[in-house]
Order: C-alpha cells, then sequence, then structure tokens
C-alpha cells in the first residue's frame, strides 16, 4: 500500500519543482517510519529513494531498492517469531 501511495505523490509533484518534491516526499517517508530512530533512517532513505526516482524518472528502481533494504528485517521478523523457523535456522 505505501509503495502504491508513494508513486502517487511522486507523479502528483513532477507538477512543482524538484526540490518541492524532494522535499515533500521525504518527509512523506519519513512519516510513515514515525517509530524512534526509524525516522532518521527514514529521512536519509526518502531523500536518496526520492533522488534515484528523479534520475531514473521512474519510481521502479525505488521501490525496487526499498523492498530490498526491508528483505533481511522481514526474514529476521518471520525467524523469530516461529519457534520451527528458529529451530530450522539456528
Amino acid at each position: 500500500m505505501v509503495p502504491a501511495f508513494s508513486k502517487n505523490i511522486f507523479k502528483n509533484l513532477r507538477q512543482f519543482d524538484e526540490k518541492a518534491a524532494v522535499i515533500a516526499v521525504t518527509l512523506t517517508f519519513g512519516l510513515c517510519h514515525i517509530t524512534g530512530i526509524w525516522v532518521l533512517y527514514a529521512v536519509l532513505m526518502g531523500y536518496l529513494l526520492t533522488k534515484v526516482s528523479i534520475k531514473e524518472d521512474n519510481i521502479l528502481h525505488s521501490m525496487a531498492l526499498h523492498m530490498g533494504f526491508n528483505f533481511p528485517s522481514v526474514v529476521i521478523f518471520v525467524i523469530n517469531s516461529s519457534k520451527n523457523a528458529k529451530e530450522a535456522v539456528f
């Protein structure tokens, strides 16, 4: 859901100058991750992903980078949530 939301924001902000679009998307991305230290990560990552989207003129690259960055966290979450997975891995 969030990638689709980001895509719509990115698409609609093309009518504004690049600086305003980068600031808006970066802050929105940061607000979506409003827990603890994740705000700092999200603002930096949001800025970098927005710049990638602008440079490539395609949001799919930044969506793939975002999913790749999140993948290890998902794996760790699944392992920690499942007793059998912990035993199989560790």
